[in-house]
């Protein structure tokens, strides 16, 4: 999981106390494939807290390798024997 703290901008009316950017998950966290949402959270000095989600999407799109392909075959067709004659 990147870290999608510097991309938050945010402002508060008491501009003397820097305000806490943190995520959920955090940063460096394992996930898997597909969407994961990512909830931002703003808090200033007095505790008051804003929140906003992203989201972070995992794709796999490296094709499988095949380190050992099936033989080449091959067979004999045989040919119906016509019938004994009158």
């Amino acid at each position: 999981m990147p870290d999608f703290t510097s991309g938050v901008v945010a402002t508060d009316c008491n501009g003397s106390t820097p305000l806490s950017i943190t995520q959920t998950p955090t940063a460096g966290t394992l996930v898997g494939l597909g969407v994961t949402t990512v909830t931002l959270h703003v808090k200033d000095g007095a505790s008051n807290e804003s929140t906003c989600t992203a989201t972070f999407t995992v794709t796999d799109n490296t094709p499988p390798t095949i380190t050992t392909c099936a033989p080449n075959q091959s067979a004999f067709a045989m040919a119906s024997c016509p019938g004994a004659g009158a």
